[in-house]
């Protein structure tokens, strides 16, 4: 199996069993040819090392739990390797803990197996969406300003709100506790009534759709919230 990718990142990468009949059902090269403009996908197994391979436009890879402790290892030697890559992890039924690991190793989104292929182009045209539109339309958070902008709308935040961003967007994997976020607003983290803080998040949620997206701000139920967006930062070096 050759493990070059086509020059200018023209491919796409899967890790996960080549014989597995769900990689053919799912992993529809024509699914990826309609979202991306490649020209080919190839798949590995989970021998291969990440570091061996030139870059990809986007990976996917199959988490299953007999080898979940590899698939950290990959998705991590990926995102290590290229920041700006695509990833989607394929798991079945994952527990809370699966997802926030996946996150944290550099998981872009996650989706739960099994999964129609309309579910695999949406998720995939909402990656394109966010990394596709130019350096100059990624969202810029303004910590001087208290702003949220983009060359075309600018919204302004208060303090907190700004606060609770920043943290999403610098965090690890872009994911924080809901304990974490409390923090930062100065509640009780032990104490702190967790209604208040859903509708916090919800208010900052409808607050920044119009540049982030619906879905930016995604609930990890029983942990907390991840950024789904990439922000640039400006402004202070800390707020």
């Amino acid at each position: 199996m050759d493990g070059k990718a086509a020059e200018g990142r023209a491919a796409v990468a899967v890790w996960g069993n080549p014989q597995c009949p769900m990689m053919a059902e799912r992993l529809c090269p024509a699914l990826y040819t309609t979202l991306f403009p490649v020209e080919t996908v190839r798949i590995f197994d989970f021998s291969v090392s990440p570091s061996a391979l030139e870059r990809y436009r986007a990976t996917v890879v199959e988490v299953k739990a007999a080898e979940f402790k590899r698939s950290i290892e990959i998705i991590s030697g990926i995102r290590d390797q290229d920041p700006d890559v695509l990833i989607i992890a394929l798991v079945k039924k994952p527990a809370v803990d699966t997802r926030v690991r996946l996150y944290l190793a550099g998981v872009d989104t996650c989706l739960v197996l099994p999964a129609s292929a309309a579910e695999m182009a949406d998720a995939f045209a909402r990656l394109v969406g966010d990394s596709g539109s130019g350096s100059g339309n990624v969202p810029v958070l303004d910590l001087r300003q208290l702003c949220l902008w983009t060359e075309q709308e600018k919204i302004q935040l208060s303090y907190f709100e700004l606060r609770a961003l920043s943290a999403l967007s610098r965090a690890p994997g872009r994911i924080a506790s809901r304990e974490e976020i409390a923090d930062l607003l100065e509640w009780s983290s032990e104490g702190y009534d967790q209604r208040a803080l859903e509708k916090f998040i919800s208010r900052l949620r409808a607050k920044t759709k119009k540049l982030l997206g619906s879905d930016a701000i995604q609930s990890i139920r029983g942990y907390g919230y991840r950024l789904s967006s990439r922000l640039v930062i400006v402004g202070a070096d800390s707020i």
